[in-house]
């Protein structure tokens, strides 16, 4: 498209028309409404506990499988191995599932509303890098310790007790931050939306299905839970983009009777000097670069030291285990990427039609634009949507932190320092 004076001119003068039309078709006074909290607490607890008894049954399924048709005695190894067999796909579902966080639906919009279309790009390209060097690691773990149930056992036995008990330390620390962070982020995000539900009650709910979902099975279930919620959550984001690129009112001048129209009005919006022709349709970003290169370090940490990601390559086949982290780091990319731009576009479109932001900038670095925007494209029914999407992230990735956690305790505190022999009864 060209950016010639004339270019330029004519698109201001249609946001400026569009603007002034907002009164004559009530787009103000809808907008008002985009962030009541109009969910009844009955249907977030529905649904939250709906997910808890979708992970019970699928848990009894798979352990009542691999019991009859493998004849597998279910052992302490075995629980948080799933066998040491499992394929690619199971474990590119559970990374997938494991990696997408309340902050990966949330936030991958917000950096899309400062830097254009390079922050959701930096937000996956900075978070699946990890995933698919981590391939590499994985193959050479079943290669050079295949009786390694955690990585700390590998660092035990290479550097000592003393590396041993510092790595020890910060596995736990990684994982109670991920948790803490993950409970937390999902409560705050379910309170904004359900009337009269507090954030210490969502919470709980929360935990308590974490909590019954993890006792009822263990890590192979895990991955096969995660091949469903994966599925469900692409098919919600698919959703969300086919709403995006068919909207077609019949007003006139509606800004969003199509793509082509939200693209003229995002086109005349002032933005970031650094973006380059100070556009939002440009990955040249100096900030959006920026905030890239830091998401990449901490991310490093976030995943290497995690034991949860260590229990994937574990529970793989050695030749599976480097397919299915590549084809997981490959698949989240589209989450974050997609579901973020979609959002952030739209709310830039939307900030452009008012004539000014209907959110603050502390509302937007909260992950509340994608709430508003759900709400825009479906209703009522979008938020609820949003309150799945959230429920099924939180507590796939809770439960692999839990199992983790768990893990460690045992084989590398418990079995290393307290007891020498472990048998199934003793944990």
């Amino acid at each position: 498209m060209a950016t010639g004076p004339i270019v330029i001119l004519l698109n201001i003068t249609l946001c400026n028309l569009y603007k002034n039309l907002n009164s004559n078709w009530g787009f103000l006074n809808f907008v008002d409404g985009l962030l009541e909290n109009n969910i009844p607490a009955w249907l977030t607890v529905l649904i939250i506990l709906g997910y808890g008894l979708f992970s019970v049954i699928i848990s009894l399924l798979c352990k009542y499988y691999t019991r009859v048709f493998y004849n597998e005695v279910e052992t302490v190894d075995t629980a948080f191995t799933g066998g040491g067999q499992l394929s690619a796909g199971l474990i590119m579902t559970n990374l997938v599932s494991q990696w997408t966080w309340a902050a990966t639906l949330l936030q991958s919009s917000g950096v899309g509303i400062q830097y254009g279309l390079s922050g959701p790009l930096w937000y996956a390209s900075g978070a699946c890098i990890q995933l698919i060097i981590f391939s590499t690691v994985s193959v050479m773990l079943k290669i050079r310790a295949p009786g390694a149930i955690t990585f700390l056992q590998v660092i035990r036995a290479r550097f000592g007790t003393v590396a041993h008990v510092v790595f020890c330390v910060f596995a736990l620390l990684t994982n109670l931050i991920v948790s803490s962070m993950l409970m937390l982020g999902a409560s705050t995000v379910l309170t904004q939306m359900t009337m009269g539900l507090s954030v210490e009650l969502s919470a709980l709910l929360l935990v308590l299905v974490i909590g019954i979902s993890v006792a009822t099975g263990n890590l192979a279930c895990t991955y096969y839970i995660s091949y469903f919620t994966s599925s469900a959550l692409l098919v919600c984001i698919i959703a969300f983009t086919i709403r995006f690129f068919n909207i077609h009112h019949q007003e006139e001048h509606d800004p969003y009777k199509s793509f082509d129209a939200i693209y003229d009005m995002i086109f005349c919006r002032p933005t970031d000097p650094s973006n380059f022709n100070s556009s939002y349709f440009t990955i040249l970003s100096t900030r959006g670069l920026m905030f890239g290169v830091v998401n990449i370090i901490g991310n490093f940490g976030t995943v290497f030291v995690d034991q949860s990601y260590w229990a994937a390559s574990v529970a793989a086949k050695p030749s599976e285990g480097v397919i299915g982290f590549i084809l997981g780091g490959i698949v989240w990319f589209a989450i974050p990427f997609t579901f973020g731009t979609v959002c952030s576009l739209f709310y830039l479109s939307i900030g452009t039609a008012l004539g000014n932001d209907f959110l603050t900038q502390t509302q937007v670095d909260s992950g509340l634009a994608p709430i508003a925007i759900a709400t825009f494209l479906f209703g009522s029914s979008g938020k609820a949507v949003v309150i799945a999407m959230v429920v099924i992230a939180v507590t796939t990735t809770a439960s692999s932190e839990v199992y983790a956690v768990t893990s460690i305790l045992i084989y590398d505190i418990y079995a290393t320092y307290m007891k020498v022999s472990l048998d199934y009864l003793d944990c």
